[in-house]
């Protein structure tokens, strides 16, 4: 082969070498725009199903954290009669747990931080109902009850999980 039938072949072959990696990269590109597009156009049309999903997530995750506190749980969860504080305890600790797990799902449509929230705010109030408990002394269940409704057990777990709660609703709501 001689020298001016290799600078012919150079001259041929790097042109349509250049002109076949041009239109892979333009088709390249091309193709990721539509992916982003239908991606955008799949998330918008699921949109409308699931942000009503997520906000009765978070509309039942706040019920269940106005359920669970204190007056309200001792005024709804009357004691068994002849039952001692530790078992009014107990059926209040029962009723919490139900509680949470008639909502176990919702973790599904909450943030992770959400969702760690409401867990911390729940077991921090059994906590409480614990510690009151044993600082109440209470020999009836009456008195273990009175003292409940009339204490100042702390909601600031419950309501740091009820602001971030809200907090994380604005931004469904409003993401940009």
């Amino acid at each position: 082969m001689n020298l001016p039938d290799a600078n012919l072949i150079i001259l041929v072959v790097c042109p349509v070498l250049f002109m076949g990696l041009l239109c892979m990269y333009f088709m390249n590109t091309t193709l990721k725009k539509e992916q982003i597009k239908q991606r955008f156009q799949w998330a918008k049309a699921h949109q409308k199903e699931i942000l009503p999903l997520q906000l009765q997530a978070y509309e039942r995750i706040t019920l269940f954290l106005e359920r669970i506190s204190i007056q309200k749980l001792v005024t709804r969860v009357s004691p068994v009669s002849g039952c001692s504080p530790e078992e009014y305890l107990q059926l209040l600790v029962a009723t919490i747990d139900q509680e949470l797990d008639h909502n176990l799902t919702q973790q599904l449509y909450l943030s992770n931080e959400s969702w760690n929230a409401v867990l911390a705010s729940k077991n921090m109030l059994i906590k409480d109902l614990y510690m009151m408990l044993k600082s109440s002394e209470a020999k009836e269940v009456t008195s273990y009850r009175n003292a409940l409704l009339t204490s100042a057990i702390d909601q600031n777990a419950t309501n740091m999980a009820l602001q971030l709660l809200k907090a994380d609703m604005k931004l469904l709501l409003n993401p940009f």
